[in-house]
Formats: structure tokens, C-alpha cells, sequence
């Protein structure tokens, strides 16, 4: 073990290419470890592993090996005829994961970096245990009843939190099955569910909401663009509006390169829009100026799509333009629009010093474009 090593040693110690030790059957723990210049840990027979607080350019994994790592960095991971184990605590994967002809079992709290990182399942079964937490109002949410499904509403797993908040469930993936997704559902909060997949971070996290907040509207005399930046518990417009809904002459909404719309005074079959959804943003043409009020619930912001995208902030505080474009990296154009004056502002990247769009306010509408 490292650990018996001289510590000025082992701490700073870089493994380079040494053929006498390809191919050793062997038991190992690092600690505090580099292995670079395109070496890397070959695990066969039953052996186990330990690696702790480690950078690794490679790892390669086969047989029966139980490889548990904590709190380090793979480059890549390679699992070939692998019928063994591999636990992972707070780990990072940078580049390329491949699994061949391999039938394992993989758990832990994974941080994965997914953006970059080539994923390929193979003639492979790969069954994957997933540590799910769940928060309510920010504590800890004891006995919160969740079911998991499959992308046709089958159920595949229920559970319950326990109390300390957590639930432990495992979904088995093949070569037919390992790009589809299952969703992970709070039976009495199904608005909160998320996706999860093989390549999903953990744990899984569900924040739920059951504080009701509220923002007010301003809506000024013309053409307005606002966002529901709460989730309503009747999305109606009829409630959304009240008794404003007079001076509403018409409502657009926009979702994946389609309009839809609701238009005073022409017949209910004729509409398109009834309710407006959370996270959306919505044209509103209005005669006069007034307030509406939008109560709600915090929800997580609808994932962008590449296009353009007519949009809402969660919440009921401002963000920066800076804070959402570096979530999105894939961001070309936002724009926004003073309602009162009538006038657009923006922001564009590559033109960040041109730009006249600084923040994004709930309760407003705001076009933005996403390109690769």
C-alpha cells in the first residue's frame, strides 16, 4: 500500500509506463496518486481496489474486480468482459466511458461530467444503483412516497424516503434500452419529477416547493411580453388574468418552432392556448394598464432547447445574463422588452460589451436563442 511509503513520496508520486507490471494480478490502494502520461490501472481477476484523492489518466477495468474510488479523477474508464463491481464517491469523468461485453453493477455518489464525456454501452448489462435525496421547503422530507417509471408510464420501482431523507432504487440497462430515460415521481408532487438516465448524476435530487410566493405584473397599454415565473395552481388564463381578462384583446404563446393563441371573442373551439405554463414566456396584446398578481409555487426552469426559445426565470428574484449564459453554454442571443416603453434590449455573446440586457426579472418574457 502507498500509504506505507515515505508521505513526501507517495503524495506527488507519478506512475509512468513500466512494462514489468502490465497485466499484474493484484490488490492496490492509492492514495494522493498521479498516473499520467497515458498509463493507467489495468484491474483483473478478483482483485480490489482502493483509490482515494487520485488523478488517473486511465482505468481499466475486467473480471471480477471490486473497484471502489473516492473523491478523484478518471480520464477515461474502459470496462471490458467485467462482471465485477464499481463504487464511486464524489468522482469526476472527464473524456470517454465504454462498457464491452460486460455484465456489472455500478453505485455510489457520482459526479460526472456528462457535457463532454464519450459514453458507449456494448453487448453489456450494466444494472446501476441510484441514491436519490429529497428536500422539502428545504429540510429534510421523511416518508415521501416515489414511484419510478419507464418512458411509457410503466411502473418500475416505489419507495418510500426514509428519515434522513433517502431512497435507494436500481434500474438495469442493455444495449436496447441505455439512451432512454425513466422518471423519478413524488407521488403527492408529480410537478417536481425528474429525468434519470445512465449517465445521470447522483444522488438525484427533488427540491419541492409547497411555499406559495407572488410576484406582481405590471401590463402596460399595447403589446407586452411576460413569464410565469411561478407555477400557479389554476393556470387558466381566466384565472391568470381575473377580472382584467376584459382588457385582453389576445395571448401568443411559442414552444418548439409552434405558436398557439387565445384571442377575445373568437370561439372556444378555435383556440389553441388555454392555460399558461410555468417557465413559459407569453405575448399579451392588452387595451389600458393594470396589475395582475401571479401566485405560485418555485419550480425548476423548463430545460432550453436549441432554436429559440420564448422563456420565463424561476423565482421571484432577478438573475444575471452572465449567471444564465454560463449554465448554457450554448447560448447565442437573449432579448428582452421594456413593456412601457417599447423598446428591446439584448444581449449577444462574442458582443458582451455591446450589450443593453444586464439581468432577467420574473414576471417578464425573454426570447433566447441556442446554437451549438
Amino acid at each position: 500500500m502507498l500509504t506505507d511509503l515515505n508521505p513526501g513520496f507517495y503524495r506527488f508520486w507519478n506512475i509512468h509506463l513500466n512494462e514489468s507490471v502490465s497485466g499484474v494480478d493484484w490488490n492496490l490502494t492509492l492514495i494522493d496518486t498521479t498516473i499520467e502520461d497515458g498509463w493507467g490501472i489495468s484491474t483483473h481477476d478478483d482483485s480490489e481496489i482502493a483509490i482515494y484523492n487520485s488523478t488517473l489518466k486511465h482505468l481499466y477495468c475486467y473480471d471480477d474486480s471490486n473497484v471502489i474510488i473516492h473523491n478523484s479523477t478518471i480520464g477515461g474508464l474502459f470496462c471490458d468482459w467485467f462482471h465485477g463491481t464499481l463504487t464511486f464517491y464524489n468522482v469526476k469523468l472527464l473524456y470517454w466511458w465504454e462498457i464491452w461485453y460486460s455484465d456489472c453493477y455500478v453505485k455510489g455518489i457520482i459526479d460526472l461530467n456528462f457535457s463532454d464525456l464519450a459514453f458507449g454501452l456494448y453487448y453489456s448489462t450494466v444494472t446501476r444503483n441510484y441514491p436519490a435525496m429529497v428536500l422539502m421547503d428545504d429540510d429534510i422530507a421523511e416518508d415521501v412516497n416515489l414511484i419510478l417509471t419507464d418512458e411509457e408510464g410503466t411502473t418500475l420501482w416505489s419507495g418510500v424516503t426514509d428519515a434522513e431523507g433517502w431512497a435507494y432504487f436500481n434500474i438495469t440497462y442493455m444495449d436496447e434500452n441505455s439512451t432512454e430515460s425513466c422518471h423519478l415521481i413524488p407521488v403527492d408532487y408529480p410537478d417536481y419529477a425528474v429525468e434519470v438516465g445512465i449517465t445521470s448524476d447522483t444522488p438525484i435530487e427533488l427540491e419541492i416547493t409547497t411555499a406559495m410566493h407572488s410576484i406582481n405584473i405590471d401590463l402596460h397599454e399595447g403589446w407586452n411580453l411576460i413569464g410565469m415565473s411561478l407555477r400557479p395552481e389554476d393556470a387558466s388564463i381566466e384565472a391568470i388574468f381575473g377580472e382584467d381578462l376584459s382588457l385582453v384583446k389576445a395571448i401568443y404563446g411559442y414552444e418548439n418552432g409552434s405558436w398557439s393563441y387565445w384571442i377575445r371573442g373568437l370561439p372556444a373551439g378555435y383556440q389553441t392556448l388555454n392555460a399558461l405554463e410555468f417557465g413559459r414566456g407569453y405575448w399579451v396584446l392588452v387595451e389600458g394598464n393594470f396589475t395582475i398578481t401571479l401566485r405560485g409555487y418555485l419550480n425548476d426552469m423548463p430545460p432550453l432547447i436549441e432554436g429559440w426559445n420564448l422563456v420565463a426565470i424561476n423565482g421571484t428574484t432577478p438573475i444575471t445574463v452572465e449567471e444564465l449564459a454560463e449554465n448554457y453554454p450554448d447560448i447565442r442571443y437573449i432579448y428582452g422588452y421594456d413593456d412601457e416603453n417599447k423598446t428591446w434590449s439584448y444581449w449577444i455573446r462574442g458582443l458582451e460589451e455591446d450589450a443593453t440586457l444586464s439581468e432577467l426579472e420574473a414576471g417578464r418574457g425573454y426570447w433566447i436563442y441556442l446554437s451549438p
